[in-house]
């Protein structure tokens, strides 16, 4: 049970096009009362297998944007 009344979640798009994996975490907070973050860092697992080789990123998203957060290639 969250007794600090939050919604916590967490969704991956892969943009195959613009060569990027994109992360986004949706927080929702009930208790008005607190800015306690119950898990800020979430591990992020994405499988390879079918991915073209090239150089990709990670990117996720902030309140001003779109931040990188790694690149990696795919041989």
């Amino acid at each position: 049970m969250n007794y600090l009344g939050q919604i916590q979640s967490l969704n991956v798009t892969f943009d195959e096009p613009s060569k990027r994996i994109v992360v986004a975490r949706c927080l929702i907070r009930w208790n008005p009362f607190t800015k306690i973050t119950v898990n800020n860092q979430w591990p992020v697992l994405y499988p390879l297998d079918s991915v073209k080789p090239g150089k990709y990123s990670v990117v996720y998203k902030t309140k001003e944007g779109e931040a990188t957060a790694a690149t990696f290639d795919v041989p």
